[in-house]
């Protein structure tokens, strides 16, 4: 825990929050870690990785450190914005059905 810096992991954040919402369900869902925390049950992508609504949370609340080539993806990604949109969706959903997730839990 706290293994990003604040500035950084709110950097992080942001850029999470701004990925493409690929599916999201009106029911949140628990924090596997703390089950009183709900949180918002969304998978997102940028068009290369693809991420939850848990790993989110767990940027925010616990700063968790990101592994290094998804840090030197969201650096390159802050000099030139991946552009993905809604059309991207359905390539983008078939990957995450078969993609390895950023952080095994």
């Amino acid at each position: 825990m706290n293994a990003m810096p604040s500035a950084l992991a709110e950097e992080v954040a942001a850029y999470l929050r701004r990925g493409l919402i690929l599916i999201e369900f009106i029911s949140p869902t628990p924090d596997p870690y703390c089950h009183d925390d709900l949180v918002r049950n969304v998978a997102l992508s940028d068009g290369v990785y693809v991420w939850d609504g848990v790993l989110l949370n767990w940027v925010e609340k616990y700063k968790v450190r990101m592994p290094e080539e998804f840090v030197k993806h969201f650096y390159a990604s802050k000099a030139r914005p991946l552009p993905v949109d809604n059309s991207d969706s359905p390539r983008l959903l078939a990957a995450f059905n078969i993609s390895d997730p950023i952080m095994a839990t």
